[in-house]
């Protein structure tokens, strides 16, 4: 492969890299995915909910938010693995970046079970970094 080629090919790479790098939580096009997955969540179409969130988290999501709604999805289509690898993930990027204000907004209408859950895997999660 020549010098030209090369760089070519590099430049291809450098450019796929910062644009999966850039696709976080904070672009407009991704907050809007996870938004309708949070809607779909509440509107009890939990299915479409797992498919939006999913969608988020391909391209590379630290959210917490994100995979506790998907887990939670995942909880009310009888996917109980799912939701607990789902729930451990989300904990470990919020321990991490010590966002639990902004997660406690988003998931305070979750009640029950579900949230007993999902509160269990935070509080692990603080704990393996304490």
């Amino acid at each position: 492969m020549g010098f030209n080629m090369q760089h070519k090919v590099l430049l291809t790479l450098a450019y796929i890299f910062i644009t999966l790098n850039c696709a976080h939580a904070s672009d407009p096009a991704i907050r809007a995915v996870y938004g309708d997955g949070v809607h779909s969540f509440y509107s009890g179409d939990f299915q479409q909910s797992h498919n939006y969130l999913s969608q988020v988290v391909d391209l590379g999501t630290d959210d917490p938010r994100v995979y506790y709604f998907r887990g939670l999805s995942a909880l009310q289509l009888g996917k109980r693995k799912a939701a607990d690898a789902d729930f451990k993930k989300g904990a470990g990027f919020e321990a991490e970046r010590g966002n639990m204000r902004t997660v406690s907004r988003a998931i305070e209408r979750i009640q029950g079970p579900d949230r007993l859950l999902l509160e269990q895997c935070r509080a692990t999660a603080r704990l393996a970094l304490a």
